[in-house]
C-alpha cells in the first residue's frame, strides 16, 4: 500500500503550489462547485485559517479546513472549530482515508483547543465521522446562513449538522434546534 504522508498547515503557511495542489483536489471532490476552485483557489466561502492534508507522492489526496469561530445555538453563542471542505481524492474513496482524515481532524481540533468542532455534511460523510467520536446532532436542527448566492440568510436543508467534544465535555453543547452560523460556511 502507498504511505500517506500528513501534514498540518497554516493558512498562510502554505505556497501557491500547495494551493494549486489543493484547488485539483477540490475539483474533483466538489465537481458540482469546481468552478471555485479554479487557479490557484484552494476556498469555496469562507477560507480556512488550519488544514489537515494528506499527500501521496506529493499529491493532495484528502483535507479538511478548520475555522475557529461562533455559532448561536437557540441564541447562546457556541465557539467551535469548524470544519469544511472536506475532500477525499475520488481514486481513494473506497480506503480507509476518510477515517483516517477524521482521526486527525479530531486531534487538530483539540490541539486548536477549540470546546467543540462542528460542520455540516451529508449523511455518508456522516457515518464515517460517527465512528470516530462526533455526534449527529437531531435531524429537525435547522441551520441558518448565509450563502455565497445570497448574504441573506438561507436555511440548510438535508444536512446533516456533526458535533465533536474536543476540549469540553458534550454535555456542555448548548441545548437548542437552530444554529445560526454568522458568516459563510467553511
Amino acid at each position: 500500500m502507498t504511505a500517506v504522508e500528513w501534514l498540518q498547515r497554516w493558512e498562510n503557511d502554505l505556497v501557491r503550489a500547495d494551493h494549486a495542489d489543493l484547488s485539483l483536489l477540490l475539483q474533483l471532490a466538489f465537481p458540482w462547485t469546481s468552478a471555485y476552485f479554479t487557479g490557484d483557489r484552494s476556498w469555496a466561502c469562507t477560507r480556512p485559517e488550519f488544514r489537515v492534508i494528506a499527500r501521496v507522492a506529493g499529491q493532495a489526496v484528502g483535507h479538511a479546513g478548520i475555522l475557529r469561530r461562533f455559532v448561536r445555538v437557540d441564541g447562546v453563542d457556541q465557539l467551535v472549530g469548524e470544519v469544511g471542505l472536506l475532500a477525499i481524492h475520488p481514486d481513494w474513496a473506497q480506503s480507509d482515508l476518510a477515517r483516517q482524515l477524521a482521526v486527525r481532524v479530531s486531534g487538530a481540533l483539540i490541539e486548536l483547543r477549540v470546546p467543540f468542532g462542528y460542520f455540516t455534511c451529508n449523511a455518508d460523510t456522516a457515518a464515517a465521522y460517527n465512528g470516530v467520536g462526533w455526534t449527529a446532532l437531531p435531524p429537525e436542527t435547522t441551520i441558518r446562513t448565509p450563502t455565497v448566492h445570497s448574504p441573506f440568510q438561507a436555511l440548510m436543508i438535508g444536512s446533516v449538522s456533526m458535533v465533536l467534544a474536543a476540549t469540553a465535555d458534550i454535555s456542555r453543547w448548548p441545548a437548542g434546534k437552530v444554529i445560526d452560523r454568522h458568516g459563510f460556511e467553511t
